[in-house]
């Protein structure tokens, strides 16, 4: 069975730049559950830099066997 992963609730800010600079501290992090991996990978395509408007970030847990499951957040 693949992971069980939870994105971030979503997140406003105002921009103080065309591209605002943001990290998983200011957006948090996904969380994951697994039940044969008690530690699922967890990655996500979050930029460096955050454009005006909004920007989807997609979250990704694998767990040990490859299984993958996806979660997406909205960074605005």
């Amino acid at each position: 069975m693949a992971p069980v992963i939870t994105a971030p609730a979503a997140f406003s800010t105002e921009a103080t730049a065309v591209d605002t600079p943001l990290t998983s501290a200011d957006y948090g992090l996904a969380t994951a559950t697994d039940d044969t991996d008690p530690n699922p990978a967890i990655t996500s395509d979050a930029p460096a830099t955050f454009p005006l408007g909004d920007t989807t970030i997609t979250w990704t847990a694998t767990d040990a066997n490859g299984l993958i499951a996806t979660a997406q957040q909205t960074v605005t």
